[in-house]
């Protein structure tokens, strides 16, 4: 029974970087050591699904929690943190996965938003993926996955009947 991402960075995030296993000087905003420099991020900044399907590893996308999302006041210094560690390398990925994050995706977007400022002063470009179900998905938010060059990583478990039979919809 592990905590979630923002129950370790709510603390604060030297409690973050210590229960990570990462040098702490990182979260008092001194150089990240050269020998880890992340260039890709996980994030399971929803943890909730629309779906709920039978051999979901996740839970439903929940891991063993409420349903919930990731709220400013956990993100804000959580991209404050991936810019610092992740000084000094040209291009960095953000994944979106765990649970459906088209269902907060206006939160996602400007989550992502913000790090890409961030990470611009740096010199850091920011590349971002989204693994989705595909079944709530509307014209707008892939508009603006296309506008924010934001890949898409459908998630379909085989023929409709096989993958009908397994996701049952909320």
């Amino acid at each position: 029974n592990w905590p979630s991402l923002w129950e370790l960075a709510v603390s604060n995030t030297s409690t973050l970087s210590s229960r990570c296993g990462l040098d702490s000087r990182i979260a008092g905003g001194a150089e990240t050591p050269n020998s880890y420099r992340p260039n890709v991020w996980q994030m399971a900044f929803v943890q909730d699904c629309n779906l709920h399907c039978a051999y979901c590893s996740t839970g439903f996308g929940r891991c063993g929690a409420e349903a919930r999302v990731m709220h400013p006041d956990i993100w804000l210094p959580l991209a404050d943190l991936i810019v610092r560690m992740s000084s000094g390398v040209p291009k960095i990925r953000i994944e979106f996965g765990t649970g459906e994050t088209f269902l907060h995706f206006e939160s996602a977007i400007r989550f992502l938003d913000h790090l890409r400022t961030l990470a611009a002063a740096g010199e850091i470009e920011v590349d971002a993926s989204m693994t989705t179900n595909g079944t709530i998905c509307t014209h707008e938010q892939l508009q603006a996955c296309l506008e924010r060059g934001i890949l898409l990583c459908f998630s379909i478990d085989g023929p409709a009947e096989d993958h009908d039979a397994e996701a049952k919809q909320d």
